[in-house]
């Protein structure tokens, strides 16, 4: 059996194993067996839904990087977000890369693709089973740079040269030379920004430009109707003030609330907003929808932009509010902090919507947005030979 492992063992988000899917499809036409290893197994399989791939949980983040990952709004760049994942301690860093040592061995792969993936990346560091890094831009800054380039004008979390120096220790105990920099970790044998190039934080300092998302992207249609469409987080302290916002501004539309409560359902009581239960009945909501209310994830904020509707963002961590600058330099949305109040996000809902310059530049954007890559294209460079 000729196993392709695909792994996100960072990402908690349903949008880094949907950018991974397509790629798995090809690999399984080209007679490979598709593994996903990923940090939520359970969530995840409503969103792979009836494909014939097996799913298990990554080993390098059971027990140590929950206890680590404070992403907040205030980090200062990636070397903060590797910090927070493993690499600020040296024990752990080396029972991560065990862990991993472990795993490979058990499944033998042929190919890796890996998103979000800084610890298997170590592990697999100067090994010889082909390793293709994917991702959106944030999560894959350029190899080439000697550091990670600042992101925020907060103070940073971590000092990226004993980040460095943690790395070094573990490597050498494992008979390997460490990069010179950080952000060579992210080069694999070869690696693709499956994003879109308008939201790449790093867009100006990339030697290749992101190539598109993998898959067939969201239909543009007309902005006809007056629905709102919510994707927001359960475990956010802002959405039960999003909710009832919502709810104040007599919305109409639908809210998807990953790992939402009873109490969050009951806070749309009575008004115009149908709170869905399956992740899969997303694409629909957007394409029925005026207006999408997000808190700034890569895939939602990109499949709005593929469908041409403009966006309300609410940022949450570092990583959202990179994301609502570069969608509102681009005209079509408006960020709002995670602290407003309800009437306040009652008066952004009505503001955006009433906001006519919105709309026509997210259809514009849409109209002339680039091709989806073709996924047989981005694995020649890991599977042509395996």
């Amino acid at each position: 059996m000729k196993t392709v492992l695909l792994v996100s063992e960072l990402g908690g988000g349903f949008g880094h194993v949907r950018r991974l899917l397509p790629l798995a499809r090809e690999a399984a036409a080209q007679g490979f067996t598709p593994v996903f290893l990923v940090r939520n197994p359970r969530e995840v399989q409503a969103v792979i839904g009836g494909e014939p791939f097996e799913v298990r949980t990554a080993p390098s983040i059971q027990g140590w990087v929950p206890a680590l990952a404070s992403r907040t709004a205030i980090a200062h760049s990636f070397a903060d977000v590797l910090g927070n994942a493993g690499l600020s301690d040296a024990a752990m860093l080396r029972a991560a890369l065990q862990a991993w040592d472990r795993t490979l061995a058990d499944i033998r792969p042929k190919a890796i693709i890996c998103e979000h993936s800084p610890l298997l990346c170590l592990a697999v560091w100067r090994r010889d089973v082909p390793t293709l890094v994917v991702g959106y831009g944030f999560v894959l800054p350029p190899p080439h740079l000697m550091r990670f380039p600042p992101l925020s004008d907060a103070l940073p979390t971590h000092d990226e040269r004993l980040l460095l120096d943690n790395v070094r220790v573990v490597l050498a105990e494992r008979g390997s030379v460490a990069p010179q920099a950080l952000p060579a970790l992210f080069a694999g044998h070869a690696h693709f920004v499956t994003g879109l190039d308008e939201l790449d934080p790093y867009r100006s300092l990339r030697l290749q430009p992101a190539v598109g998302l993998p898959g067939a992207p969201p239909q543009l249609t007309a902005l006809d109707g007056d629905e709102v469409f919510a994707y927001l987080l359960g475990d956010a302290p802002a959405t039960h003030t999003l909710l009832a916002g919502l709810n104040r501004s007599g919305a109409r539309g639908r809210v998807y609330v990953r790992r939402g409560t009873a109490e969050q359902r009951h806070a749309l009581a009575g008004g115009g907003m149908i709170w869905l239960e399956d992740p899969t009945d997303t694409r629909l909501a957007l394409d029925r929808a005026r207006l999408v209310v997000h808190h700034g994830s890569m895939l939602m904020s990109e499949e709005a932009l593929l469908a041409g509707r403009p966006q309300l963002v609410v940022p949450l961590y570092l990583e959202h509010l990179v994301t609502a600058h570069a969608l509102e330099a681009l005209g079509v949305g408006k960020p709002l902090v995670a602290s407003a109040r309800p009437e306040m996000v009652d008066a952004a809902i009505a503001q955006v919507q009433s906001d006519a310059g919105l709309g026509r530049a997210a259809q514009a954007f849409a109209r002339a947005a680039q091709p989806a890559p073709d996924p047989a294209r981005l694995l020649d460079a890991v599977l042509a030979d395996a």
